[in-house]
């Protein structure tokens, strides 16, 4: 059997980043043996609007029709004739169908590295569509960061599961499970159920960092606000409105 898919010649979101990248050695002096090589993100900020809006079109209209993608990432998204395209279904979840993973106990092993939503870090099977939204704002991260990282990249490319939630934690700050609380994006109710053990941990206790250091490159109002709203603990009230 052979699966024939649609040849993007603009390639993918990775590979369109790479082509507004600049890099440079940093040497050190003292020790020629020890030098580093500095990256730039030089993708034009109007450029990085229109893709955030179009990907955001495609993901609501996505899941519009029931599909949560489950796999949301630079390398998935295509482009044609300079329109980005959401591609690669092969682990994604048709709500609108009978499936062998049901509705309430679907598999955690889906999303890509530092794009997995932290639910299914805790072990959450039955999320839902929330988990692309938490992918594309990491995703949309990368685009507006100094150095094409995005938001979240690991030192090392072989992230753990306990890395990775005490990344999110520096970033987003420490999730908290009573209310009210003094910052509404950091409460996660779902997490006071004894099921998911979050409550049986003693976090470090950090702030949310300001949106304008997640997204520093950023100047679009729209996108700084809807990056806020769609990286907050809580699935249920992630939005992309």
């Amino acid at each position: 059997m052979i699966i024939v898919t649609e040849y993007y010649e603009q390639g993918d979101l990775t590979q369109l980043m790479e082509k507004y990248q600049t890099k440079r050695t940093k040497f050190n002096l003292n020790d020629p043996g020890d030098h580093q090589v500095v990256k730039k993100n030089n993708m034009p900020i109007d450029l990085a609007d229109a893709i955030v809006l179009k990907l955001i079109e495609g993901l609501s209209f996505l899941h519009g029709q029931g599909i949560i993608h489950r796999d949301i990432k630079p390398l998935n998204i295509f482009f044609k004739n300079d329109n980005p395209i959401i591609a690669d279904f092969g682990i994604s979840y048709d709500t609108t169908v009978d499936n062998e993973e049901p509705p309430n106990n679907k598999i955690l092993d889906v999303s890509t590295g530092c794009y997995k939503a932290p639910e299914l870090i805790f072990g959450v099977t039955d999320y839902g569509f929330a988990i692309d939204l938490w992918s594309m704002g990491v995703l949309i991260s990368k685009m507006y960061s100094i150095h094409g990282d995005n938001v979240l990249e690991p030192n090392d490319p072989q992230v753990n599961d306990i890395y990775l939630i005490s990344l999110i934690f520096k970033k987003f700050g420490t999730p908290v499970i009573t209310h009210p609380c003094s910052d509404p994006r950091l409460y996660w109710p779902q997490m006071a159920s004894d099921k998911y053990h979050f409550n049986k941990f003693e976090f470090d206790l950090f702030p949310r960092q300001p949106t304008s250091l997640l997204l520093p490159r950023c100047t679009n109002p729209g996108v700084l606000d809807l990056f806020d709203k769609m990286m907050v603990y809580d699935p249920g009230a992630r939005t992309l409105n």
